[in-house]
């Protein structure tokens, strides 16, 4: 009966050991905006020349500021289609095209900081606190520039609670000032 309970915990010791090795999630697989970015560039390059990255978004982003997966989306000047690219650790794809009529975003030109960052900056700024308040969250993070003139991109973080009655913290951070206001 020994020997027989002492192989139930080693092959069961075996088994967690090996699900937890094998995570399709772990925290290896995430990355930042930024991190697959040239690699992003270069598969829009060549499937059309003059693409120009619009904007930036992730679902389910740890407070670290890495995600799964990253959609960005690019679009040439005079033509109204964009161009959905995605990335992930090991893999940068082209995903699909859409027609646009207007859009409200403008395109990102200067130079961004990364999706780490943006984060640290929303955890200093209510963040934390949302989280601490709401244990069952999920952050939302996007990185755009608006149509007007004139404007620098923002960074866009929603922090969701999903218990019961839902409570939304939106925060925009300011790319060249990063500077922190609430929007709805």
């Amino acid at each position: 009966m020994k020997n027989s309970l002492l192989k139930l915990l080693f092959m069961f010791a075996i088994l967690f050991q090996s699900c937890s090795v094998n995570d399709p999630h772990s925290d290896n697989d995430l990355i930042t905006a930024f991190a697959k970015l040239d690699d992003i560039e270069s598969v829009a390059l060549d499937l059309s020349k003059g693409l120009i990255l619009k904007s930036i978004v992730s679902k389910n982003v740890k407070i670290s500021g890495q995600a799964e997966t990253w959609i960005y989306k690019y679009s040439s000047g005079g033509i109204a289609v964009d161009y959905y690219f995605h990335a992930k650790e090991n893999e940068v794809k082209f995903d699909s095209t859409s027609i646009f009529i207007l859009d409200g975003e403008g395109f990102i030109v200067d130079q961004w900081f990364d999706s780490d960052e943006a984060m640290k900056i929303a955890e200093e700024n209510g963040g934390k606190e949302f989280r601490q308040s709401n244990l069952d969250y999920t952050i939302e993070i996007s990185l755009a520039e608006p149509i007007i003139p004139n404007l620098d991109a923002f960074w866009y973080i929603k922090y969701i609670s999903q218990n019961g009655n839902p409570k939304i913290l939106h925060l925009g951070i300011n790319n060249s000032t990063k500077e922190v206001g609430l929007y709805y």
